[in-house]
């Protein structure tokens, strides 16, 4: 698998002159992205880039957010609990979802949002109802997670691991190599089942059936500190930011 560039911007979180650094962004259906930093500063950008829209909302400690509708985004921030935030009415809604800890990693997929949190193991929650159910325990982690066909899979930091479990959270595989992958965190998949991983080094392809991987990127050249990164299945593009706000856009067959 080869990479070519096939776009880079870079996008601004504040009209001043002093910077903000992004945390975290993800990808609207209607293709514009959602950028954000960590004390809630939020902006819009179509897909190449043009600034469209930001706006400022009070929430603290903001890790990672995901698209689950045109105007609608869940935002990890806080001490035990989840927000969803109305991009269109630039507020929060009333509704949060509880997760008893800290969470880290979120994911978006058929109707469920998925919650990576750091000492609680992974929630799932059915937001046509809103209830939460944890799907897997585990202590003294933090979990970032996305869906992989009708998979799930974690990264765990401290472990330096990589686990894809089947619905009913039996492992599929579990993935170690500590001279490729150390302190994995920030996760995505494209539709064939393959796991591009945001590591300390830079990020990683796992194969689907997690017995193959090698390193796709490497912080070294050039990209500096990936803050997120981001597969469009649509598009066959895997898209990166790092903290400055450089955004760079792949070919990724």
């Amino acid at each position: 698998m080869e990479l070519g560039i096939a776009h880079k911007f870079n996008v601004k979180m504040s009209d001043s002159e002093q910077p903000r650094g992004v945390v975290a962004f993800c990808l609207l259906p209607n293709r514009d992205f959602v950028f954000v930093d960590r004390e809630g500063m939020f902006t819009i950008c179509n897909i190449f880039g043009s600034f469209k829209n930001r706006f400022a909302i009070d929430l603290d400690e903001i890790r990672d957010i995901t698209s689950i509708g045109d105007f609608t985004i869940a935002v990890a921030a806080g001490k035990d609990h989840v927000t969803l935030v109305n991009i269109k009415q630039k507020q929060k809604m009333a509704q949060t979802l509880p997760t008893s800890n800290a969470c880290y990693g979120l994911d978006y997929n058929n109707g469920l949002l998925w919650m990576g949190t750091y000492g609680g193991g992974l929630y799932s929650a059915n937001l046509s109802e809103y209830t939460i159910s944890k799907f897997f325990s585990i202590s003294g982690s933090i979990l970032y997670v996305t869906t992989s066909q009708n998979n799930v899979c974690m990264s765990n930091s401290y472990e330096d691991t990589v686990t894809l479990f089947d619905p009913l959270a039996k492992v599929i595989w579990k993935f170690l190599d500590k001279d490729l992958l150390r302190s994995p965190n920030r996760l995505t998949s494209d539709a064939n089942g393959n796991i591009y991983v945001l590591n300390s080094s830079g990020v990683v392809c796992i194969s689907a059936h997690g017995k193959q991987a090698r390193k796709l990127i490497d912080s070294e050249y050039g990209i500096g500190s990936i803050a997120d990164i981001h597969y469009d299945n649509a598009q066959h593009i895997l898209i990166t930011v790092n903290t400055g706000g450089n955004v760079v856009i792949y070919n990724c067959p």
